[in-house]
């Protein structure tokens, strides 16, 4: 019986593909990097405003649900100057609920970070009691969404969708009712 043998590769035929394979890596990565990039653009404290002078006020509208509905409340505040200044005070004014004691964020609810991307979408990174406290039905789930959406989307001219976060990250629904995974919109809101 004869062996046959089989030849192994030469280490010089090897050497071209050990080098070939990490430069086209290297060369995938950073068509990538370039050609991703302006998609994942974040402006986190982007001052779309003109500083205005002190102790100028400005109307929000707050929404909060009311029976089968949303209740608008318009609140006046002093006018903020900047993105990150007019999330804070829209937040401020949601988390203090309404005049007769309703409230349209679950209790120990808080933001963490806000961002507005290239395309208008709106990021709420809420810290996890947000979705922990929820005890509404679908209708609540509902409401709130819908509120926190039109409260942003009336305050702020820019904001086209919303995506809300829990801990940095996305979550498929609030309280189990309403999926949220393609984000808030014009058209989730429409009845």
């Amino acid at each position: 019986m004869e062996k046959i043998q089989r030849r192994l590769p030469s280490k010089r035929r090897l050497w071209p593909f050990i080098i070939l394979i990490p430069i086209i890596f290297l060369i995938g990565v950073g068509v990538s990097y370039f050609y991703l990039r302006p998609r994942f653009i974040v402006l986190p404290h982007i001052n779309k405003t003109v500083p205005e002078q002190a102790g100028d006020t400005t109307n929000i509208n707050i929404y909060i649900p009311k029976g089968q509905g949303l209740q608008v409340e318009t609140r006046q505040i002093k006018k903020p100057v900047g993105f990150s200044a007019t999330i804070d005070a829209i937040m401020a004014e949601i988390s203090k609920g309404s005049s007769d004691g309703r409230y349209l964020l679950p209790p120990g609810s808080k933001l963490i970070t806000a961002y507005l991307d290239k395309d208008g979408v709106l990021y709420l990174d809420m810290n996890p009691e947000f979705q922990r406290n929820f005890k509404g039905d679908a209708l609540g789930e509902y409401l709130m969404i819908e509120g926190i959406y039109r409260s942003f989307k009336e305050n702020i001219p820019d904001v086209n969708r919303m995506k809300i976060l829990v801990d940095g990250k996305e979550v498929e629904s609030i309280g189990g009712h309403i999926i949220i995974l393609n984000g808030i919109g014009d058209d989730f809101v429409q009845r």
